[in-house]
């Protein structure tokens, strides 16, 4: 909690964090931000390749955490890549190595490290807050940060804001680059949906080519092959293990009560790879989701 910082969306509850999730939330699904990510994501993909080559070693984990670092960063705060977007991968890096540290903050120590690490990276942060708020807020947001510097409520400070835009970073040094890797492991050993999946891609670059147009937010529409190789990376991934809550109230579930104060963790892997929820739990089959009679959660 330390590390994270009691002002952090992922441990405030009640009305503020409802109101944080909603405006980030709504953001995302905005439209010029998928024009955005779709534009970042092949310019840092196509720049990343460029340097490939045939006699060396390719670092998929390493590539991927770098594309999805600075797409995330880019829809966070508008940071481009340079000195500073090196300055906060550094930084970053030293961060997250504490977050399943020991719980001492003493000078030597992983978390104290961790703590001083975020607090390098969250000066940068708010003096890209102090900019936007000296110019004047935007109508239409370019970021994260436009959004919540657009919110009129006094809760959103800027300690607040810098404090979350370091958490929302996570996921690209961590979950995303480590399922893309997953998602290449499971290709390279099922032969038949690496094919499936390479026809339907070239098949809509074509396409795209033939109509001479950019690719867009909404032709994953056309990839629905695609589209359960993800799924199914998901389900056999457990990327995010689970997710601890905390019972508010006395809460009873299939007969078992948890009281008011207590724990929980929710794990997901319990769930994914279990044999009564899915055939050859332990087998990448893509196929599976193609089945409509059953429904699957993920």
């Amino acid at each position: 909690m330390k590390l994270m910082g009691e002002s952090s969306i992922l441990l405030i509850n009640g009305t503020l964090q409802r109101r944080i999730h909603g405006l980030i939330g709504a953001f995302f699904k905005s439209q010029q931000l998928k024009i955005q990510i779709t534009t970042d994501m092949e310019k840092y993909v196509q720049e990343s390749m460029a340097n490939w080559k045939e006699d060396q070693p390719i670092y998929i984990q390493d590539e991927t955490k770098k594309i999805a670092f600075h797409v995330l960063v880019k829809a966070l705060i508008s940071l481009d890549p340079g000195e500073e977007m090196e300055f906060l991968i550094k930084h970053f890096k030293e961060f997250i190595s504490g977050l399943m540290s020991l719980p001492i903050s003493l000078p030597g120590t992983k978390l104290y490290q961790s703590l001083q690490a975020k607090k390098k990276m969250a000066k940068l942060v708010r003096k890209t807050i102090e900019a936007r708020r000296n110019k004047g807020v935007t109508e239409v947001p370019k970021d994260v940060v436009d959004v919540l510097l657009n919110d009129t409520s006094e809760k959103l400070t800027d300690d607040l804001i810098a404090d979350n835009i370091i958490d929302m970073m996570i996921p690209g040094e961590d979950s995303v680059p480590i399922l893309m890797t997953l998602a290449t492991k499971y290709l390279s050993e099922c032969p038949d949906a690496l094919q499936q999946l390479t026809e339907e891609n070239i098949k809509i670059k074509k396409l795209k080519d033939q109509l001479e147009e950019p690719l867009c937010w909404s032709d994953y529409l056309s990839l629905p092959f695609t589209q359960k190789i993800i799924t199914e990376t998901l389900r056999m991934g457990n990327i995010i293990n689970g997710v601890m809550r905390k019972a508010l109230k006395d809460v009873e579930i299939k007969g078992y009560i948890i009281p008011q104060g207590w724990c929980v963790f929710a794990n997901f892997r319990s769930v994914h790879l279990d044999e009564k929820n899915y055939d050859c739990p332990y087998q990448f089959n893509p196929w599976r989701w193609q089945v409509r009679e059953k429904s699957y959660t993920i």
